[in-house]
């Protein structure tokens, strides 16, 4: 087998140890209440970065550029003409 192979298999197995360690340790109890809201709030907050990652990642780098400060129009601001991207 090669190298990769065996990198996929231990990421496997490792994986689904991970998944089984909840179930055993908390042997059908419910969640404690500290971890409760910390689970709730963490698929919206992975589902953010993997939103910005995608929308302004270049490569290696993060890239803020128009993207970042408005869809489709510049805001208005106070002498009516259009501004740059920055607004802090």
């Amino acid at each position: 087998m090669s190298d990769v192979w065996n990198v996929v298999i231990v990421s496997g197995v490792g994986t689904l140890a991970l998944k089984a360690t909840g179930p055993v340790l908390l042997g059908g109890k419910p969640l404690p209440d500290r971890f409760t809201g910390v689970v709730g709030l963490l698929a919206p907050a992975l589902l953010a970065a993997l939103v910005a990652i995608g929308t302004f990642a270049s490569g290696q780098r993060l890239v803020l550029d128009g993207r970042a400060c408005w869809a489709s129009e510049p805001p208005p601001s106070r002498s009516g003409s259009a501004r740059p991207c920055c607004w802090w």
